[in-house]
C-alpha cells in the first residue's frame, strides 16, 4: 500500500527551507539499518512545501500474528 504525504519544513526561525529532500525511514533495533520506506522523495518548493510517495510495509522485517486462547504444550 503506498501513502501520499504532504507537508512543509521550515528553519528555526520559521521561514520555509526550499530545496530540501525529503525521505521517510522507519526505526529498526540496535544494530540494524533503518530501512528507507520512500518510493518517491519530497523536495520542498520555495515555500517549504513537499510532496512525496511512501510504503509503510516496503521493508517489513516480521509481522506479528497474535492468536486469541491458549498454546498448548505436547
Amino acid at each position: 500500500m503506498e501513502i501520499r504525504f504532504t507537508g512543509s519544513v521550515h528553519f528555526a526561525n520559521g521561514g520555509p527551507a526550499p530545496h530540501v529532500t525529503v525521505r521517510i525511514f522507519d526505526q529498526d533495533a540496535a544494530g540494524n539499518d533503518d530501512a528507507d520506506l520512500t518510493i518517491i522523495p519530497g523536495f520542498s518548493d520555495q515555500q517549504g512545501c513537499f510532496r512525496l510517495t511512501y510504503a509503510p510495509l516496503r521493508y517489513l522485517a516480521y509481522h506479528t500474528v497474535t492468536l486469541p486462547g491458549t498454546a498448548s504444550q505436547h
